[in-house]
């Protein structure tokens, strides 16, 4: 059964001062939201893993604090000030795991890495440096994981990489005009769905893709895009959270089977 780490939403706040949305948040709506979620995912088998971190406005994205590849956990090296006290919690969870892990010296955030066959694109945001980047890589090699890391340009008023493109099952994902580098996606996902800005604004690649290929999704819009290309979608409205700038994916961080 795949293993979740999530974080219940307690202190949700807008930190970015320049979002529209800040003081704009339902927050009766928001839990409902977020309880719907985690609903979804038990009952599609999905094993949650709860985790506290108590004194973070961002908690619930639990994306960004890592990445797991190969059996180890490699704990983020966050950017954001507010965030770098969620490596704390993370790192008991860790140990009362038993979970392989490295901690990231160079700045790097989940939510920039997504793995796809042998390869691994990774997004060159305001978060995640291009040493970080190189980073990842020297570890693989040091630990004999044969995968390959694909640096991926793309418009960095966009938060992560996943924001603007992710993977479908083998062969397929979905991208935008967000992405700079479709052209080097495409030498290894053969066939590369293109939606508008205005979906991707919207966060339509942001979902959840569950073991059985299951889609979960946070637009009808996208839900009903993959439906029609022989997806099962399930649609999950996730509208208060994603005000942050962040959606379903952004709030699960996959860590294989424990």
């Amino acid at each position: 059964m795949n293993s979740y780490i999530v974080s219940y939403p307690y202190n949700f706040q807008i930190l970015d001062e320049k979002n529209p949305n800040k003081d704009n948040i339902d927050f009766e709506k928001m839990i409902n939201e977020y309880n719907n979620f985690i609903n979804i995912l038990i009952n599609q088998q999905v094993n949650l893993k709860f985790i506290n971190f108590s004194k973070s406005k961002s908690q619930v994205f639990t994306r960004d604090i890592g990445f797991f590849i190969g059996g180890i956990l490699f704990v983020s090296n966050l950017k954001d000030e507010n965030r770098k006290d969620e490596i704390n919690p993370l790192l008991k969870f860790i140990e009362e795991h038993k979970i392989q892990y490295y901690t990231m010296k160079n700045n790097i955030e989940g939510g920039d890495v997504i793995l796809y066959d042998n390869y691994i694109f990774i997004g060159l945001s305001d978060r995640t440096s291009k040493e970080g980047i190189e980073e990842v890589q020297k570890v693989l090699i040091e630990k004999n994981i044969d995968m390959k890391v694909i640096p991926i340009n793309f418009n960095k008023e966009k938060l992560h990489l996943d924001c603007v493109f992710n993977v479908l099952r083998e062969g397929e994902g979905v991208t935008s005009d967000y992405v700079y580098d479709n052209h080097i996606l495409n030498r290894y996902v053969k066939k590369l769905y293109k939606i508008g800005k205005p979906l991707s604004d919207k966060l339509a690649t942001n979902f959840v893709k569950l073991k059985d290929g299951t889609i979960v999704t946070g637009v009808l819009e996208m839900a009903e895009f993959l439906e029609g290309k022989g997806y099962r979608t399930i649609y999950c409205p996730y509208e208060e959270i994603e005000k942050a700038g962040g959606s379903l994916g952004c709030s699960t961080l996959p860590i294989g089977e424990i």
